[in-house]
């Protein structure tokens, strides 16, 4: 099916200068979208920025710089958007990171939490009163197969008191993600903004592009992974297509909608995830909920 035009709409995608995210932009941007890409790096973001407008001829493209794994940067982020948009109808969040060894944030969390979780978290409380007001608008959370496999210790999310271990620590904070995009559709249900979470398959992206034998693992597995290109028809799908528009809630492999981990569906869980989040977060998030949707 043909994807709708999306003149008047605004996409802001995390993660957005390579791979999927800026392969995701370029999809957005040729269906008339105005397109926010967030950066951590501005001079690539402008690099990002001004191919995209050569290959797509959009002259909506814009770059605000923000570096995933610090809050402090997430909530300037945050108000430059809001300053300079008054609609916000996609949020993709889609930036995540690997990480061999455990090393922190400038928060002092744990270095994949914080990009793969706390920073979704962040921003997408954060700008929820302008999806809201913009609905029917969508938020998009990039997950991995890897959650349903994994496990969550919400008392030691940290990795503090456990052998910290990349595999694992990668696949918790996927189902953290997918949890969280659960509680977050709850907590907005009936308000026009939906949330889900995607897995778009298995692609060569830059996650795994690191020095050493993980480097190494990953460039031979690449080969034989789907391009970014071919991914993010799955992203643009759930995030501007008719078909789903009314769900909410609900975990995608690719185009087709799946359960996800037993974990990830279960609302105690997710309501003690948020309680977590918003410690790691030091922001309001829950009560800002309440008040953009009216849930008593």
């Amino acid at each position: 099916m043909q994807p709708p035009l999306l003149t008047n709409k605004t996409a802001l995608i995390t993660g957005a200068t390579t791979g999927l995210g800026y392969a995701t932009a370029e999809a957005l941007a040729r269906l008339g979208a105005t397109v926010v890409l967030v950066s951590r790096d501005p001079h690539r973001g402008e690099e990002a920025r001004r191919a995209l407008a050569e290959s797509t001829g959009s002259p909506r493209l814009e770059v605000l710089q923000a570096d995933l794994a610090s809050l402090d940067s997430i909530r300037r982020l945050s108000a430059r958007f809001l300053d300079r948009h008054p609609h916000l109808d996609m949020l993709i969040n889609n930036a995540g990171t690997l990480e061999p060894r455990r090393r922190l944030s400038t928060d002092g969390i744990e270095m994949m939490l914080a990009v793969n979780l706390v920073a979704p978290f962040v921003l997408s409380t954060l700008l929820l009163d302008r999806l809201r007001l913009s609905a029917p608008a969508r938020i998009v959370n990039l997950s991995s197969q890897s959650q349903a496999h994994a496990s969550l210790d919400l008392d030691d999310l940290q990795f503090e008191r456990r052998q910290y271990s990349m595999w694992p620590a990668y696949g918790q904070s996927k189902l953290g993600l997918t949890l969280f995009t659960n509680e977050l559709a709850r907590r907005v249900d009936g308000s026009g903004l939906t949330a889900n979470s995607l897995h778009p398959g298995v692609m060569a992206s830059n996650l795994g592009r690191r020095s050493g034998v993980v480097g190494m693992v990953w460039a031979v597995a690449s080969r034989f992974m789907s391009s970014p290109r071919a991914a993010a028809r799955y992203v643009t799908y759930l995030a501007s297509s008719p078909r789903v528009a009314e769900t909410n809630g609900a975990y995608f492999d690719q185009a087709r909608r799946i359960r996800p981990n037993p974990i990830a569906e279960d609302p105690v869980a997710g309501a003690e995830l948020w309680e977590v989040l918003e410690k790691l977060a030091r922001v309001p998030a829950a009560a800002l909920v309440r008040t953009s949707v009216g849930v008593s």
